[in-house]
């Protein structure tokens, strides 16, 4: 086993085809807290499939990734779809920050809730703050996620 437990790469110029090989390269077994936020370049068509890559990289047996940031990697809803899907086999995960991802929005939010529910647990902390989510009402969140960060004046929330 690897003893790389901590590995923060953010605001390195990755890329997509960078995240995705060092998703293959990594240990899943002895990681547990991963921070790849704004190194998708500021190239909107450079995201691709982050989210197909990071929920294959959560599905591999003994997974012990606790901490996931995908902050500022100019994200849209579609990217996160397959992560959302995919939740329910991830059970190691209790922190995502998908912040500082304006086009992100209520979809994203209602498609990790659902994957939430299908999973069976919640999350520690759900991180959305600067992301389009508009105005949303997160009380359908209630037991699923602990703290809930959104944009705007509301800042964080305990839902417990």
């Amino acid at each position: 086993m690897s003893p790389l437990r901590w590995l923060s790469l953010s605001h390195n110029p990755l890329g997509r085809a960078g995240l995705r090989q060092l998703l293959r390269t990594i240990p899943a077994r002895s990681l547990r807290s991963l921070e790849v936020a704004a190194v998708t370049c500021g190239d909107i068509g450079d995201t691709g499939d982050i989210g197909r890559d990071v929920a294959e990289y959560l599905q591999q047996a003994g997974c012990a990734l606790c901490h996931l940031s995908l902050a500022g990697n100019h994200l849209r809803d579609g990217d996160i779809d397959e992560l959302a899907r995919r939740l329910p086999g991830c059970a190691s995960l209790l922190s995502l920050d998908l912040s500082a991802n304006p086009g992100l929005g209520p979809g994203t939010f209602r498609n990790l809730l659902e994957g939430l529910r299908r999973r069976g647990r919640g999350l520690e902390l759900l991180s959305l703050a600067g992301c389009g989510v508009g105005d949303l009402e997160p009380d359908g969140a209630g037991g699923k996620i602990r703290e809930l960060r959104l944009p705007g004046r509301r800042g964080w929330r305990e839902l417990v």
